[in-house]
């Protein structure tokens, strides 16, 4: 028997729609498989809780700038290249905690109890403080990572999603399923600007995603809320601040502003650098209000990193004319500045290996 031209093609047809359903169920099932067994991987690491839910792991600064470092009581956690080290708080006695780093750098680091949070590259991982029980929450690319008690909160990509998810890894949930390009957290509530029709909007959420509210039409990012006010860049990249009571504007500087930091005195920015020389331009403190701008270290040229923030301290990443990155430090009264160099910490490599 011989078939015509259409049955054929209606047969091709047929075999198409099957093939393309049979492909479609599988992806389905085959990441419904993945899901079961990280559920499963991640039930066997060690299960840990916070007992006191109003610990955070980082500054809200720190975390916009891809958390460069982190301080506790006793000590200061860093990033330089693929590891992170420890020291004191006289900056002696550095050692790294890590036996071999890798070659993927590591960054935003939260403290949190006995652990250190971070992200490297594509995965978030988690260690105690002496290096040891190194383990992986989750596999994926994120951004923004912070950490409130017993939860994490950060954006996913590719759809960069706003997600929560336990510090076990497990129990994930999307808080905000819109393009999310930044956020912040403080005292019970997140803020974050997302992207929509190519309009943005800046709104405030609770923690467990209930109670939106829009704030403002604006693109706004490294955002870092306090009870008065959210700071932010725009789009021109002005550095401005939100007042909550009334929601009006207040441009803190004319200057292109590439990143900043804050404290409750005062805030410590970088310039956005020209096209035609390295890095961003100089670091600088000014007054909450914009005003008093004081230089700190005029012939910087910081990196896209960038900036971190301890009670004492401004940490920053520069670059030479050889276009080696340094780790650099200052007080912030502009005094006691100085580069951390690889040379200054004590790789413990050998000593840890054997």
């Amino acid at each position: 028997m011989k078939l015509n031209n259409r049955k054929i093609g209606s047969y091709l047809l047929l075999i198409t729609l099957v093939v393309l359903g049979i492909v479609v169920l599988e992806t389905d099932f085959i990441e419904k498989i993945y899901d079961k067994f990280e559920d499963y991987r991640l039930s066997k690491i060690e299960q840990i809780k916070i007992e006191d839910n109003s610990l955070k792991g980082n500054n809200q600064s720190n975390i916009n700038n891809y958390g460069i470092v982190a301080e506790t009581k006793d000590s200061f956690y860093y990033t330089l290249d693929t590891t992170i080290y420890k020291s004191d708080k006289k900056f002696k006695g550095t050692e790294d905690l890590f036996i071999r780093p890798g070659k993927d750098s590591k960054d935003t680091i939260n403290i949190l109890d006995n652990w250190i949070f971070y992200r490297q590259f594509d995965e978030i991982k988690r260690m105690k403080m002496d290096g040891s029980s190194v383990n992986t929450v989750f596999k994926g690319y994120s951004f923004d990572m912070r950490i409130f008690g017993n939860w994490i909160y950060f954006l996913g990509a590719p759809e960069y999603n706003l997600y929560k998810m336990d510090l076990n890894g497990r129990n994930r949930e999307v808080l905000v399923n819109r393009d999310v390009r930044d956020m912040t957290i403080y005292d019970g509530k997140i803020y974050y600007c997302y992207e929509e029709d190519e309009k943005y909007y800046l709104k405030k959420i609770n923690q467990d995603g209930s109670g939106e509210v829009l704030l403002l039409k604006t693109e706004a990012r490294d955002l870092v809320a306090d009870s008065d006010y959210i700071y932010y860049i725009d789009e021109d990249y002005k550095l401005c601040r939100l007042t909550l009571k009334d929601n009006s504007i207040e441009k803190l500087s004319n200057e292109e502003t590439f990143s900043f930091v804050k404290d409750d005195k005062w805030i410590f920015y970088t310039l956005k650098g020209e096209e035609d020389k390295l890095g961003n331009k100089g670091l600088y403190r000014m007054d909450l209000d914009g005003n008093n701008v004081l230089e700190l270290d005029g012939d910087a040229r910081l990196d896209e990193i960038g900036l971190g923030i301890t009670d004492d301290w401004i940490f920053y990443h520069s670059i030479n004319e050889e276009w080696r990155t340094l780790l650099n430090r200052i007080g912030k009264d502009g005094k006691n500045a100085s580069i951390i160099e690889n040379n200054e910490v004590e790789n413990k490599y050998e000593e840890k290996l054997n």
